[in-house]
């Protein structure tokens, strides 16, 4: 997955002046900040399953995320984009009345979506192929435990843009099932900007 977002990312510093020389054809980025729920709790209560102690445990609600973007205008109200998105780790702490071990998670993938724009609003539908980044090994009292994991798979999008001016807005959308994964949703609030 890396290894492609190089390659968009090459190709559109490369050949993006000579593809802008088609109106309909517009590059983009948004940031913003991802809330993702990191079953926290069932990892704890795998861990203390095995280990026979008692586990609590933190976590982060969420991280910073960058999408980066072409969009096609098919006309004034209908577009599509291809974008890839990446975020930063996302942390959960797990603590027994000895120690404690924490496990950072990311998330990157591609995504296509269809654009619907009335006035200053867009909604947005979509697909998304994506992979979560969070193996990690946890030693509690002495004995280390395989936690998190690493896993592909893909959902859907919806969401939507309130359009500030021609090439800035504010969106929020919502990626379900992130890696595959039926209990991972990201909800993504950003801003965004279009050259």
């Amino acid at each position: 997955m890396k290894n492609l977002f190089i390659t968009l990312v090459t190709l559109t510093f490369v050949y993006g002046s000579s593809l802008k020389a088609d109106e309909n054809l517009s590059f983009g980025f948004d940031a913003g900040w991802g809330f993702a729920d990191l079953n926290a709790d069932d990892t704890a209560q795998y861990l203390a399953n095995l280990s026979g102690q008692t586990i609590t445990y933190t976590e982060d609600s969420g991280a910073i995320m960058f999408r980066l973007f072409g969009e096609y205008e098919i006309d004034e109200t209908h577009s599509l984009q291809l974008g890839y998105f990446f975020s930063g780790d996302m942390s959960a702490t797990y603590k027994t009345s000895g120690a404690s071990a924490t496990e950072d998670y990311s998330v990157n993938g591609l995504d296509l979506i269809y654009m619907y724009t009335i006035g200053d609003i867009s909604l947005k539908i979509g697909v998304h192929d994506s992979e979560v980044d969070g193996a990690a090994s946890i030693t509690l009292g002495g004995t280390t435990y395989a936690a998190g994991s690493s896993t592909t798979g893909g959902g859907a999008i919806v969401g939507m843009d309130y359009n500030i001016d021609k090439q800035s807005y504010i969106g929020l959308q919502q990626y379900s099932n992130v890696g595959g994964d039926d209990d991972s949703d990201v909800i993504y609030i950003s801003y965004g900007y279009i050259f």
